[in-house]
């Protein structure tokens, strides 16, 4: 998985997630909420593409081009840039690899290289490795996340997980008002 926040955190969130899954769009909104205001909390997402193109575990064609954005989203790990290409593949508008590239071109993301490595052999295994994950762990449905020792299906209110950081040993940012 690829980690946002303290490598010496005390609580690591794990998210198994697809980016074509709305409630993962907001455990994305969520997790960069909780590392905004918690000084000794990481989160490391996993991909699991609900797309049969990729995912052997899926019966029926599932998430279209899953499996396309999770490999765009490693690819770009390699350029430290997986976190703002991230975000950018939870768009609505962005459904196909044309909509990626277009998006690409806006940052500073090396295009070339990028879809290079998308397609590349390394990646592609790179994604059947999360995917061969989250099955050792029954994992079978997006978002699931691990908060601290805590399993939580899909997403409930901010409140709920924040709260839930908090009980896994969370401690809030000191405000400097």
């Amino acid at each position: 998985g690829t980690r946002l926040g303290p490598k010496d955190a005390d609580v690591v969130i794990h998210e198994y997630m697809d980016f074509n899954c709305g409630g993962c769009f907001i455990a994305n909104l969520y997790i960069h909420r909780i590392i905004n205001e918690f000084e000794n909390v990481a989160v490391i997402q996993h991909n699991l593409p609900l797309d049969k193109v990729c995912n052997h575990n899926m019966k029926s064609e599932g998430h279209k081009n899953s499996c396309l954005k999770s490999q765009y989203a490693l690819a770009a790990a390699k350029q430290n840039k997986y976190w703002v290409l991230a975000n950018i593949l939870f768009k609505d508008d962005v459904k196909e690899e044309k909509d990626i590239i277009s998006e690409v071109r806006l940052t500073d993301i090396d295009l070339r290289k990028l879809k290079e490595d998308a397609h590349s052999e390394e990646i592609k295994n790179e994604l059947q490795e999360s995917i061969s994950d989250a099955d050792s762990k029954n994992i079978m449905s997006t978002p699931t996340l691990y908060i601290g020792m805590r399993q939580m299906l899909g997403v409930g209110s901010y409140f709920d997980f924040k709260r839930t950081v908090t009980e896994q040993g969370g401690r809030e940012k000191e405000s400097h008002e």
